[in-house]
């Protein structure tokens, strides 16, 4: 899994001083976005739908999309997560 909230422009490195902190960029957080990689897409919206910041109502349900990626070279050298067997 990889995760990262990103921020609007104005709080972008990229337009502003290269100096701001974690903490200023956050002011300017735009949204997050995450890679997990499961079996099937019901796999992940079963882990999303697990997670604290769904289950708390910090993440905004209502815009939330999963989709699969076009795989590349390297792929297999992450590992599947797997369900845990019951």
């Amino acid at each position: 899994m990889f995760g990262r909230a990103f921020v609007d422009d104005k709080n972008s490195h990229h337009r502003s001083q290269p100096t701001l902190t974690p903490a200023e960029q956050h002011d300017g957080m735009a949204g997050s976005v995450m890679i997990y990689r499961y079996p099937t897409i019901e796999d992940c919206w079963d882990r999303i739908k697990g997670d604290a910041y769904y289950t708390e109502d910090v993440w905004d349900k209502e815009r939330i999309v999963v989709r699969e990626i076009i795989g590349a070279e390297g792929d297999d050298l992450l590992t599947l997560v797997q369900k845990p067997k019951l």
